[in-house]
């Protein structure tokens, strides 16, 4: 068995389980809907793995970076494990796994050194593609807010994180709303987004240009077929 199908299968295990937390918790019925879009991207890309010139690390870290989501039926949303919120945890590195992604692909289009016109042009190109996934993930969940309303998952607003969407009172929606109606909490989402973008983007050209293999003129050379990440 590939090493591939190995990660796909054990992906979809990982979403199935937490699907199973989320239903001893209470909150199954709103975060299935995120399962099934995690699990349709990892098939998507399993399947046109080699257009995409993925590798397992790679698609490895694009299977946690969404795992890490689902981690919400936890209540982690509003009792973060760590010293940061949650969110910006769950913004951070999805975007930061999308961007090692788009880098990957786009390598080819990159010159041979980093300080130069040609891979500043391609790596213009991921910071507004890191850009463009992040905006659209915040209009994803904008559309669930008007369609749904207050809950948990990425297609709600305002849940209380800790397993009882319901338990969203009126004197939330009027703090959330004199907050900037959930401005503050789009911005700082597209603030995270940014920096796993920029994180991304640096992390892929340490690797990328900083383990070349050198010829002995001192020309940087790279195979396309074995890439570093």
């Amino acid at each position: 068995m590939q090493n591939k199908t190995v990660i796909a299968i054990l992906a979809i295990l990982t979403y199935a389980v937490f699907l199973c937390i989320g239903w001893t918790e209470g909150t199954f019925k709103y975060y299935w809907p995120d399962a099934v879009f995690f699990i349709a991207i990892i098939l998507f890309l399993y399947f046109t793995f080699n257009f995409w010139r993925l590798n397992i690390p790679v698609y490895t870290s694009l299977v946690l970076a969404l795992c890490l989501h689902m981690c919400g039926v936890f209540g982690w949303y509003s009792n973060s494990p760590l010293f940061i919120q949650w969110d910006h945890i769950t913004h951070f590195f999805p975007l930061f796994a999308f961007t090692m992604f788009l880098y990957n692909f786009t390598r080819p289009w990159m010159a041979d050194r980093f300080w130069n016109l040609k891979t500043w042009s391609v790596v213009m190109f991921l910071l507004l593609g890191g850009f463009g996934i992040g905006a659209i993930i915040e209009n994803i969940e904008f559309a669930g807010f008007l369609s749904l309303g207050y809950g948990e998952g990425g297609l709600w607003f305002g849940g209380a994180g800790g397993g009882d969407a319901e338990a969203v009172t009126d004197a939330q929606a009027r703090a959330i709303i004199e907050q900037g109606g959930g401005y503050l909490n789009t911005e700082l989402d597209l603030a995270y987004n940014a920096f796993g973008t920029i994180a991304g983007v640096i992390f892929m050209s340490l690797i990328h240009f900083g383990f070349r293999k050198k010829e002995p003129s001192g020309t940087a050379q790279f195979s396309l077929q074995k890439p570093y990440l």
